[in-house]
């Protein structure tokens, strides 16, 4: 078998060039995208740590009222 031409070699070179740089952008683009989608998931995330915070702190205050009213209870019943 006889060996390849180099001008086989040539416009292989930069076809297999163009592939590489086409996959680089692509590969660019979609780790763009997956970084502004991990952002907003970590806002989101930051937005349910405060609504959670927010409910905890209602919540000691509920339970602190409710043991208030239940300790005066006891006491008005003595």
């Amino acid at each position: 078998m006889p060996d390849p031409s180099p001008s086989i070699w040539k416009p292989l070179f930069w076809i297999l060039f163009a592939a590489l740089i086409c996959l680089s952008l692509c590969y660019r683009h979609q780790s763009d995208e997956l970084r502004q989608a991990l952002h907003a998931a970590r806002s989101e995330i930051g937005a349910l740590e405060d609504s959670h915070r927010q409910a905890l702190a209602a919540l000691a205050s509920a339970h602190a009222a409710a043991l208030e009213s239940a300790r005066r209870n006891r006491s008005e019943g003595e």
